[in-house]
């Protein structure tokens, strides 16, 4: 702009300077009526780029009251902005009061980002002062309640955050009624019942959550715990066992500790035979501790079948001490003490623990070697501390 100017100013200069140095400089008349004009072509020029430069001047002045606004508002966004900068910096090193009442000194522009609001809720949770943590987020939703419902989500992982889970359900509940099939907060809903030890809200509700959140390994972990639980919870009832295991969703039917636990429902009701199918399938695909311990727990086929099975199993996988701990305890139920003996070593010598060592303190008892014994129960005991 400045090299726009000082052209125009020499240019200025020039046509002065021809003016006077040209003897013929041109003649320009200009009539209008009973008006007239006569001056020099130089001249003339002059005059209309001085017509130029006043109709810029006008437009200047004419926009400046839009341009002082339009700065005034740049400078008042820069000074809130950095008040907000301010709070965060002030949440970083715990000053969570300081921290609201900065970024409250940001929020007066009505045009400005609902952020602020939220980050002041957030400080005030952290400040454990509710009722300012309320009012934040209720004039968040207020400034834009075109996304109350990511506001409420936000309220409800702060809730789960402060571990006031009450709070949370409240949040995630209030905007389920309106959007039943969320995943999100089905996800926050199965986090707080999960963490609330409510196994039986998640049981009963894992079918429809699994169905719209899809694959996800953390709720995949909150419901195989939940099933888990309830399965002991109601061991001897049938039918609500029967009731548990038909909620159960395919997506987890077949986790190891899943699997054990129905498997061991079943066979308290005397389903044995089914539960050896399952097993004896289900068994080389993991190797699960659960899994083998129960087979060796069989009542059918006899124990020589499970036995030879077991013992199949070690051919393949003869380091396994899992396996070498149930081939001692069918030998154990089959009153052949030796042999079990010599099973839980094996299973020793692969891995030692404190089952191992109590198996074989047992055994030892059986076998009339006391002292041995008391030895082998101190390792167990030694072993389950450290463990």
């Amino acid at each position: 702009m400045k090299i726009f100017l000082w052209t125009l100013f020499l240019l200025l200069l020039i046509g002065l300077g021809v003016n006077f140095l040209l003897e013929d400089n041109g003649y320009v008349l200009i009539q209008f009526l009973e008006y007239s004009l006569e001056t020099s072509l130089p001249i003339f020029g002059l005059i209309l780029v001085a017509v130029y430069l006043l109709v810029r001047l006008i437009a200047v002045v004419w926009s400046s009251p839009s341009i002082l606004k339009q700065r005034l508002a740049a400078k008042k966004r820069e000074k809130s902005n950095q008040r907000i900068l301010d709070g965060l910096k002030l949440m970083g090193v715990g000053e969570f009061t300081k921290a609201v009442k900065k970024i409250k000194s940001a929020v007066s522009d009505e045009g400005g980002s609902v952020l602020p609001y939220l980050i002041a809720a957030e400080a005030s949770v952290k400040d454990e002062n509710t009722e300012s943590y309320k009012d934040w987020l209720e004039q968040a939703k207020q400034k834009s309640p075109e996304i109350e419902t990511f506001i409420n989500l936000y309220a409800a992982k702060l809730m789960i955050e402060a571990k006031n889970y009450d709070a949370a359900l409240q949040a995630i509940n209030k905007t389920l009624i309106d959007e039943p099939n969320n995943p999100v907060l089905l996800k926050l809903l199965s986090q707080v019942f999960y963490e609330i030890s409510d196994w039986q809200s998640l049981t009963q509700k894992a079918k429809t959550i699994l169905s719209q959140t899809g694959k996800d390994p953390k709720l995949e972990r909150f419901f195989t715990k939940a099933f888990t639980h309830q399965s002991k919870i109601f061991s001897g009832n049938t039918e609500k066992l029967k009731d548990l295991w038909g909620q159960l969703p395919s997506v987890i039917e077949n986790e190891p500790s899943v699997l054990a636990a129905r498997l061991e429902s079943i066979m308290a009701d005397g389903q044995h035979e089914s539960a050896e199918k399952e097993l004896r399938k289900a068994i080389p695909k993991t190797w699960d501790l659960e899994l083998i311990k129960l087979y060796a727990k069989l009542d059918a086929p006899d124990l020589e079948t499970l036995s030879k099975r077991v013992d199949r199993w070690l051919v393949d996988r003869p380091r396994d001490s899992n396996l070498w701990l149930a081939a001692s305890q069918l030998a154990k139920r089959d009153e052949l003490w030796t042999q079990a003996k010599q099973f839980l070593e094996r299973s020793i010598d692969n891995k030692e623990t404190a089952l191992a060592y109590n198996e074989l303190g047992l055994i030892l008892l059986e076998l009339g070697q006391e002292d041995e014994a008391i030895q082998t129960f101190k390792k167990a005991l030694d072993l389950s501390k450290n463990q």
